[in-house]
């Protein structure tokens, strides 16, 4: 039975929670732009809040790389930069290999059912919004996450998974970053342009891997398709980076 201090006791952690949810997907959607002030006062306008659960919001995106705390000038949304994307690309290939690696070798029948339903569901969706080209899918989005979540998810490492999660999330952000910018200008410079892919082929061919248990095959095809995005990420952004920031983001 749920008692009134049950409930006064959860509802303002779950109020947070929903707000910390609200803001990271704004935020990762571009609705807030990198550098942009996060005040309270007209984000509390915004998203129908208090002063107090906002403030926790926010500090929580601050501990997970979505938000910077500014010394009493409140907050701003993280900057975006080609060492940021460089740092956070090459972070993510390591912990998303490694989980990979795991769930290869100790997937069950569970396992791969979860791989080819999520890989199945992707493949159905296009990237982009039909009435808005420039824009990425948010259905298409979330599913490419669903997949990449089915793929770990035999590792059996909870920080692992937490982990992989915040990065992907971080790094979503800079393709929303790059399709802004791209649509923009009508697409990255031709010399800058990388070449072109067939990202379904590229999902298909570490799911095929996987299921072979193949963990060398596997982890070297998601580590390219890691580097592909990243590659592509840049160019789109106009953040091409330094040659040692590119070896940096691609390991």
């Amino acid at each position: 039975m749920t008692t009134v201090t049950d409930t006064l006791s959860t509802a303002p952690t779950t109020r947070t929670s929903s707000l910390v949810a609200q803001l990271r997907m704004d935020i990762i959607g571009g609705v807030f732009a990198p550098g942009s002030k996060l005040l309270i006062k007209d984000l509390c306008t915004r998203y129908g809040a208090s002063p107090i659960p906002m403030r926790e919001a926010l500090s929580r995106l601050t501990s997970s790389g979505f938000v910077q705390a500014e010394d009493q000038r409140g907050f701003k949304v993280a900057s975006a930069s080609a060492q940021d994307l460089a740092e956070i690309s090459g972070a993510r290939m390591l912990v998303e290999t490694e989980a990979l690696r795991l769930s290869v070798l100790q997937g069950d029948v569970a396992w791969e059912s979860r791989v080819v339903a999520a890989h199945h569901q992707l493949s159905r969706l296009a990237v982009r919004e039909a009435t808005a080209p420039a824009a990425l899918s948010a259905q298409w989005d979330e599913a490419h996450m669903a997949f990449h979540d089915a793929l770990l998810s035999a590792c059996g490492s909870r920080v692992l998974l937490e982990l992989a999660a915040n990065l992907r999330e971080r790094f979503t952000r800079y393709r929303y970053i790059s399709a802004l910018a791209a649509g923009r200008s009508g697409g990255p410079p031709a010399a800058a342009a990388p070449a072109p892919r067939d990202i379904p082929a590229e999902h298909s061919a570490i799911v095929e891997a996987a299921l072979a248990r193949d963990v060398a095959r596997a982890t070297a095809l998601l580590q390219q398709h890691f580097q592909q995005t990243t590659e592509l990420a840049l160019a789109a952004s106009g953040m091409q980076g330094t040659p040692g920031q590119r070896k940096a983001a691609v390991g």
